[in-house]
């Protein structure tokens, strides 16, 4: 019993700790080997200036970006420590950065 116990719960923290390297590929709507962008739309950002995600990029755009590009772009975005959430999806040549910032007292 205590076995299957402690199996679940490595289970659970695997699952726990592979949770953000899933969502960091959610780039399901972009083309798998290069994907063209010419315009960003941001969703979220209120206190954050656009500059502060835009120079995350590898390239200004309109500009080509590989799967792994975007991945590292969506890392990078996660690894700033000011937002909750972090997403980018395609749609054709728009890039999608929805962004939750965290709460703080200004």
């Amino acid at each position: 019993m205590i076995v299957a116990h402690s199996s679940i719960l490595r289970c659970a923290i695997i699952a726990a700790l592979l949770l953000p390297a899933v969502r960091a590929l959610a780039l399901d709507n972009c083309d798998p080997l290069r994907q063209r962008v010419s315009e960003l739309r941001f969703e979220g950002l209120t206190a954050t200036a656009v500059g502060t995600v835009t120079e995350l990029l590898p390239r200004s755009p309109p500009s080509t970006y590989s799967r792994p590009e975007l991945a590292e772009f969506v890392r990078r975005l996660r690894n700033l420590g000011i937002f909750d959430a972090a997403d980018v999806d395609c749609d054709g040549p728009l890039l999608r950065v929805a962004v939750r910032e965290k709460w703080t007292i200004v």
